[in-house]
């Protein structure tokens, strides 16, 4: 029981540093800072790697101890096991659930608004390209007397150099 609970803490531990990660994420995205931006998805990376690590020996030990327990292994929830073991394990796994609980939550909601930061982002550059776009004369046209015609412009430019 003592792994159970000491591999589920390190885990609330690494989702801890995850919602850091999620922070330092926004304020990249935010200041529009590329090389912030990777070193973010790396560590996010990194951190998604030892959680899969521990998901798997936490598999490993439910697997034992359903069938100590006399359960299958997939019926094995964090609220079940705190029912079925005694204190102090039970405050123990309740406290775990509660912690995940609540990083898998704020997790979540950092995602979102990260999302919505760079598909806001995306607008904008997207928009930003339309209007040079539209500034920029299109194609000429040859025609078969050999006179070029330019397409009129949509708008006005200072400089035709980007």
């Amino acid at each position: 029981m003592e792994k159970l609970i000491g591999l589920l803490e390190e885990e609330t531990s690494l989702y801890g540093y995850i919602v850091s990660v999620l922070q330092q994420e926004k304020k990249a995205i935010v200041a529009s800072e590329l090389e912030a931006l990777n070193e973010t998805a790396k560590k996010k990376e990194s951190l998604l790697l030892k959680i899969r690590i521990l998901d798997e020996e936490r598999t490993k030990i439910l697997e034992k101890l359903g069938g100590f327990l006399g359960y299958p292994s997939n019926d094995m929830t964090l609220r079940k096991i705190s029912q079925l073991v005694e204190k102090p394990h039970s405050i123990r796994l309740n406290n775990c659930y509660s912690n995940l609980l609540a990083l898998t939550q704020t997790i979540q909601d950092l995602n979102r608004g990260n999302k919505a930061l760079i598909v806001h982002s995306l607008e904008i550059v997207r928009d930003s390209l339309s209007i040079l776009t539209n500034l920029l004369p299109s194609n000429p046209l040859y025609y078969q007397t050999g006179e070029i015609k330019m397409a009129e412009q949509s708008g006005k430019i200072l400089s035709g150099r980007i």
